[in-house]
């Protein structure tokens, strides 16, 4: 189990997402991340990429990239091999070990010129040199034969550095990233005679570095690291603080830079111990178990030396909450803040017959701890409460409410004015003693009142290190089928059986050769398809709601607003949502909220005016319900009355027809949004009227014409060609006027 959770930090602290990767994957961001945790690169090189790499540093990287990695340290200050690397450089050990294994070489006149840049070849052949190959294995001569064959392995995959060319600290850690999945010399996948796990195809960093974490330790107050760390965990969780306090368990890896502390503690007094009394191997404190990590814990806690059942005890929590060392006396003192879920009683007879109270308190460190109480004293579920634990036993407390607020920082480091301690604790409740630890990241940006804050400490430096609150998440509580969704969804499930019961009947009587409907067994509903399944949408859903719905495996799917989800007795932290909050609910639970934002465009607004002016009607089929006339008026300060917004049912309706096979392309909209489509109508409809007024005064103008024409054949005999060239011309007068004005 701990190497599972080893394992599993660790894959955390290197963003297991990027070292687990598929063989020839040659991403830049997962080739640093590796670069960086096996040593090559530091935090911060790995923050300036673009730098040029220099020969000093791809000493470290092939080293880094070595099964030489771990023995750079050993290397000491003593000695060099070149005249302009001293024994104080920083990259002296690392560029002997390159030289001794032959993948790098000085220069004739004895320097080795750590400063100087590398280029492309000159990279692919170290590189080439570290999996094994040398000239006798390349085909060609330097520098085609070393780029080619380091392209046939993958080498140069991701970079876009040619000959000559000068190669950035990304792209060395690429070229080593991609080495990692490439075949030796001996023709093995270079990672596997790392001591890589490579499974189906793929790379475990992970396996490699837990060999490199050391602990568990504990701190005395004075305790050092002994490096930079890159990394800091503080009880599983990202921090930027690596200060150890007294009694901290930590564990680290100096190869990837990397601390994990924890500050847990269990105290209370002994119930239990395990396998035996003389040779624990794990032991109960406040009604939990617990692993002993070390043998001097299992030595204070054994009969043999007084301890056992009965003792009162601080336990010190590592990794998977093991118990790494135990403090007693003076030493075992401990404070707890958390908030009363049940009490029970029952009979002992240790001493005589007697009634023994027990309190479960859920705390905010996240431990649910059981403690003994006076028979005679009361504490209902919700109470706030402090545990103290000294020499003399346990004591439980009930405490008076203290409330600070504020707006929790979005960086989840302060309430208000107040700094949030690196490890603070907080504890949501409610007033039935539910209760459950949030992240201060799940509270960023919310504004605490008085009446959110129940209770909360503060450390020696002033800083809120405990904060329970009364109800803010909403997370606490069991969501379960209300009443009247499970109510649509039993008589929707009756609807549809039915139907499939008169569909199966009927084919039963025309198998049998009776007309449909003639059997005494059953009455049949003369519906039609569409009218059962109208039927059963207006039991799924009031035809009043505008909703988004669906009947899943037998499961009511509803998203909507937050006024829809009250309607449909779907319990809603209202906290977390806003006015145009989306929310998703499956058969009466809310399964997600999203928190959509409008920013109202210029054009937009512009758009709406438009179809407003037009003296149209428009209809508007939107499937966000979160769009209506109030919502348009209030964000672009514009009148909406002369806008339609049908039953949302509707507008799916309108929305989601489709044209049918004969359907003719009306028009073509090549840009998104509603200005080009309010234009596109605008133009049709102004189009459109201005075909309809030229075709009627064409004909009119025909019609005259024949007239005219007419008249002057009976009166003169004769029509001359001025005469009509004249007519012509002024009858195209208003059809010009006309196109021109509409468009």
């Amino acid at each position: 189990m701990k190497k599972r959770i080893l394992s599993l930090l660790l894959a955390v602290s290197i963003a297991c997402s990027m070292l687990v990767v598929p063989v020839n994957a040659a991403a830049s961001n997962a080739a640093v991340q590796t670069a960086v945790t096996l040593g090559g690169l530091t935090s911060e090189q790995a923050s300036a990429l673009s730098t040029a790499l220099t020969r000093g540093q791809l000493a470290k990287l092939l080293v880094a990239f070595s099964a030489y990695r771990e023995s750079a340290a050993t290397q000491g200050n003593a000695g060099t091999l070149f005249t302009d690397v001293d024994s104080g450089n920083e990259y002296a050990p690392y560029i002997r070990i390159a030289v001794q294994q032959g993948w790098l070489s000085g220069y004739t006149d004895g320097s080795f010129r750590p400063d100087n840049g590398v280029t492309l070849e000159e990279a692919c052949t170290a590189a080439l040199k570290l999996l094994g190959y040398d000239v006798t294995t390349l085909s060609g001569s330097f520098p085609a034969a070393q780029l080619n064959k380091a392209g046939s392995l993958g080498l140069r995959a991701g970079l876009s550095a040619v000959q000559g060319q000068g190669l950035t600290l990304e792209d060395a850690a690429v070229l080593f990233y991609n080495a990692l999945t490439a075949s030796t010399a001996e023709n093995q996948t270079y990672a596997a005679t790392l001591g890589f796990t490579v499974t189906d195809g793929r790379i475990d960093l992970s396996s490699v570095l837990l060999s490199s974490v050391e602990g568990p330790f504990v701190a005395d107050g004075t305790t050092q690291l002994p490096f930079v760390p890159a990394a800091v965990y503080r009880n599983d969780t990202v921090a930027t603080d690596a200060a150890l306090n007294a009694y901290d368990v930590y564990y680290y890896s100096a190869s990837a830079r990397t601390v994990w502390i924890y500050s847990r503690k269990a105290a209370g007094r002994i119930t239990a111990v395990s396998p035996s009394a003389s040779a624990p191997t794990s032991v109960t404190v406040a009604g939990t178990s617990y692993t002993l990590a070390s043998s001097a814990a299992a030595s204070v806690l054994s009969s043999l030396n007084g301890g056992g059942v009965g003792q009162v005890v601080t336990l010190l929590l590592g990794m998977n909450n093991e118990a790494v060392a135990v403090l007693t006396g003076e030493e075992a003192d401990s404070v707890f803040y958390g908030v009363v879920q049940t009490a029970s009683r029952s009979l002992t007879e240790e001493n005589g017959a007697d009634v023994l109270q027990s309190v479960q308190v859920a705390c905010t460190d996240g431990v649910t701890r059981t403690v003994n109480v006076d028979k005679s004293l009361n504490f209902p579920a919700g109470w706030l409460v402090k545990i103290t634990v000294n020499a003399d036993g346990e004591n439980v407390e009930t405490l008076n409410g203290q409330s600070v607020s504020g707006t929790i920082r979005a960086d989840g480091t302060a309430l208000g004015d107040a700094a949030l301690a690196s490890d603070v604790e907080i504890l949501d409740t409610t007033a039935e003693g539910l209760a459950g630890t949030v992240s201060p990241s799940r509270l960023s940006g919310v504004t605490l009142s008085d009446a959110d804050v129940r209770y909360y400490t503060t450390n020696e430096n002033g800083q809120i290190d405990r904060l329970i609150l009364n109800d803010v998440t909403g997370d606490l509580w069991e969501y379960a089928a209300l009443d009247s969704v499970r109510r649509l969804t039993d008589e929707a499930a009756k609807k549809i059986d039915k139907k499939i019961s008169d569909k199966a009947q009927d084919a039963a009587r025309e198998a049998a050769g009776l007309p449909a409907g003639t059997t005494t067994t059953t009455t049949k509903v003369d519906k039609t398809d569409e009218e059962t399944f109208q039927d059963v949408k207006n039991i799924l859903v009031p035809s009043t709601s505008d909703v988004l719905y669906g009947l899943i495996d037998g499961s009511v799917v509803i998203c909507g607003s937050t006024e829809l989800m009250r309607l449909m007795n779907v319990r809603v932290p209202y906290r977390l949502v806003g006015k145009t909050s989306v929310l998703l609910a499956i058969d009466g639970v809310l399964y997600g909220i999203f928190n959509v934002k409008y920013t109202p465009l210029p054009q937009v607004r512009q758009a709406l005016i438009n179809l407003i002016r037009s003296d149209r009607h428009p209809i508007f089929a939107i499937r966000d319900f979160n769009i209506n006339p109030e919502m348009l008026a209030k964000t672009f300060d514009i009148a909406t009355d002369g806008y339609d917004f049908p039953p949302y049912v509707e507008r799916f309706k309108i929305s989601a027809a489709a044209p049918g096979e004969d359907s003719k392309i009306a028009a073509v909209v090549c840009r998104e949004g509603l200005g080009p489509l309010t234009h596109v109508a605008e133009t049709g409809r102004k189009m459109y009227l201005a075909v309809r007024a030229n075709l009627a005064v064409t004909l009119a103008s025909s019609l005259l014409g024949l007239l005219l024409v007419f008249i002057k054949l009976i009166s003169t005999g004769t029509v001359s060609p001025v005469f009509l060239l004249v007519y012509m011309l002024l009858s195209a007068v208003p059809v010009a006027v006309i196109s021109v004005a509409e468009g």
